[in-house]
């Protein structure tokens, strides 16, 4: 599942299997938040960064808006590509590359 905007406590989303696909919308209070724990591993030096910036947008013009260490976990927001979208424990928001977390996600619960 995708996220693909969130608008007045509501989530538009997008789901695919195979070449088939379905956008909709749930509201928020129905899911369940997805988090991650940051892991710095680097596989081409096999060094742990011990901090990774956090961007306001995942593009060459964006600026670092905050930090997030090594082992921290974070709520997922959205991946995009190779970018991911998160929110740390203290509400800071932004980008980092989606290679630097351990995917621990729950899944979306449809019903309270």
């Amino acid at each position: 599942m995708y996220v693909l905007e969130e608008k007045n406590g509501w989530i538009r989303f997008r789901v695919t299997l195979g070449d088939v696909g379905w956008e909709g919308w749930v509201s928020k209070k129905y899911t369940i938040p997805q988090f991650v724990t940051i892991n710095g591993f680097d596989r081409s030096t096999g060094d742990i960064v011990k901090e990774i910036n956090i961007w306001d947008d995942y593009s060459t013009r964006s600026q670092v808006v905050a930090k997030v260490k090594h082992g921290e976990k974070v709520e997922l927001i959205r991946i995009d590509g190779k970018g991911a979208l998160i929110q740390t424990q203290n509400g800071e928001k932004g980008w980092i590359t989606a290679k630097y977390f351990i995917k621990e996600l729950k899944s979306v619960s449809w019903f309270p």
